[in-house]
């Protein structure tokens, strides 16, 4: 499992810069942190069995195409620069095939570097599983507010805030906020009022929050896909349907396809597509969903193809407004003089997939029997499971879909450089579901001539020298469970011959394999 740290946009709650050395800091006020309760995802935990990694999908790697839609020029691609992807082909050799784009389709550029003395920035993160058939197996946001104060002098500052009365909202403030001072009077202040907050070129995280128990009403964007083959050719159509409250920019629907000798037939589109042949993706693009075009349509076709090789579908976009609406509506300066001049900026970001528990059997197992009563037994019933000392694997399982509140553990990493030291604050918190054993936090240090100077109570808190924020991750987790998520059991034995059933033990465990603060 890993708990994104890094962008904002993967999830995580981090500095977007370099370091930098705060000669009045924030007591142990973070440059970074891990998410609301440190993550998004649950991916890595097994049951002392190999996971069933779906392998990418192969295709010869052929030229990337791209075309022209009917409506909107778009904004193509989700993270990477179309211009430096496409150059990297040429350098590999690949035969690029381009269209000439408009003007207006460009990679997404980072915010413009603040000018204001204080800049808030609210943000939100939607991560949505949709099932193809309808109905919604996960719908979880997770926010922020993080503050940039550019001068020391005024650093010396609350911030009051307000947001709309969300059913499921919850709030997790930085350990050296105010706590009872937030919860009052909605007012983000330091403990220690004498002590401003961070200043220079780094976003300090102070407030994150989550929003659950949202159904389908409530999604920004729906997408339904109807695949169908007719003779020797794969008919796909899919179509969106975007709510009124909010309007959607750079949208980029990946659908998966079949490896391909060449690019799809788009037949309609509303928007422009690009031919990913590397990962055998298309992508469907859209600029802007706006009051214009709150619905739009895209077909294409391919050789036959099985219905479920179009699925899971990706969808990713951003808003310029949150479900919260949290606002700052205000700074008062703790020292005499003018509050400072402040600016904020909010925006919503999507990661939303169109898949639980699914199984997979040894392929001597009957699998019929299995799916049909949940009986465990080899399809030639006059051959007895292996004997001796090895253990034989029967079955293997995996859990997808899953958020943030099935996480066993949860752990935050505070850290933030004062003078000639850095200060680092983590905090664990474990759920009700599972007792850990054997727990180990790993965190990575800079190279050190001594042990770090440190204190435990619950939590944990050591000095260093100064050190980038990035030093301290990824943090690695180990422990493991005597139950696990699925609570899978044996009832009891049958036996195929003559005779009493031989007595039999069992055992579970749930094991960390692979489980970070990234």
């Amino acid at each position: 499992m890993q708990m994104e740290r890094g962008k904002l946009d993967k999830g995580g709650y981090s500095a977007i810069s370099g370091p930098r050395v705060v000669e009045k800091a924030f007591g142990d006020m973070s440059i970074t942190g891990s998410g609301f309760g440190s993550g998004s995802g649950l991916g890595g935990l097994s049951m002392d069995m190999d996971s069933f990694a779906s392998k990418p999908k192969g295709g010869r790697p052929s030229a990337a195409a791209t075309a022209p839609g009917k409506g909107l020029g778009m904004k193509l691609g989700k993270t990477q620069k179309t211009n430096q992807f496409l150059e990297s082909l040429k350098a590999e050799g690949e035969v690029i095939l381009e269209d000439v784009q408009p003007s207006s389709v460009q990679s997404r550029v980072s915010p413009l570097p603040p000018s204001d003395p204080v800049t808030v920035t609210i943000e939100e993160k939607l991560n949505v599983t949709v099932k193809r058939d309808g109905g919604v197996n996960n719908f979880d946001v997770q926010g922020t507010l993080a503050l940039q104060v550019l001068n020391d002098t005024d650093g010396f500052i609350q911030l009051q805030i307000e947001n709309q009365d969300v059913p499921g909202l919850s709030f997790k403030t930085h350990p050296n906020i105010n706590k009872d001072l937030f919860n009052s009077q909605q007012v983000v202040g330091a403990k220690d009022p004498n002590r401003p907050f961070p200043s220079g070129q780094n976003e300090t995280p102070l407030v994150k929050w989550r929003i659950q128990g949202m159904d389908e009403s409530s999604l920004p964007l729906s997408v339904n896909c109807w695949p169908s083959v007719s003779g020797n050719e794969t008919y796909v159509n899919i179509e969106y349907e975007a709510a009124e409250m909010f309007d959607l920019h750079n949208v980029v629907i990946s659908i998966p396809l079949p490896a391909l000798r060449e690019a799809p037939s788009v037949r309609q589109i509303d928007g422009e597509w690009r031919y990913d042949s590397r990962n055998s993706v298309l992508e469907w693009s859209i600029l802007l969903i706006d009051q214009s075009n709150r619905s739009g349509s895209m077909e294409f076709v391919v050789p036959p193809a099985d219905p479920s090789t179009f699925f899971p579908i990706s969808i990713g976009f951003s808003a310029s407004s949150t479900f919260s609406d949290l606002k700052v509506t205000g700074i008062r300066p703790l020292k005499d003089g003018n509050p400072p001049k402040y600016s904020q900026r909010a925006r919503l970001i999507e990661n939303q997939d169109v898949p639980g528990l699914s199984f997979k059997t040894h392929p001597n197992i009957n699998k019929d029997l299995f799916n049909s009563q949940q009986v465990v037994g080899a399809k030639d019933p006059n051959r007895p499971f292996p004997s001796g000392q090895n253990e034989t694997p029967l079955v293997k399982w995996r859990i997808q879909g899953m958020d943030e509140s099935s996480l066993p553990l949860s752990v935050n990493c505070w850290a933030s450089v004062s003078g000639s030291e850095t200060y680092v604050n983590i905090e664990y918190e474990a759920a009700e579901m599972f007792d850990l054993h054997n727990v180990v936090i790993s965190i990575p240090l800079p190279a050190l001539r001594e042990a770090p100077s440190s204190n435990r109570s619950g939590s944990m808190k050591f000095v260093v020298p100064p050190a980038d924020p990035s030093t301290f991750f990824p943090i690695s987790i180990g422990f493991s469970a005597s139950s696990t998520f699925s609570d899978l059991k044996v009832t009891g034995i049958r036996p195929l011959k003559d005779g009493n059933p031989p007595k039999y033990s069992q055992r579970a465990r749930l094991v960390a394999a692979n489980y970070q603060v990234v």
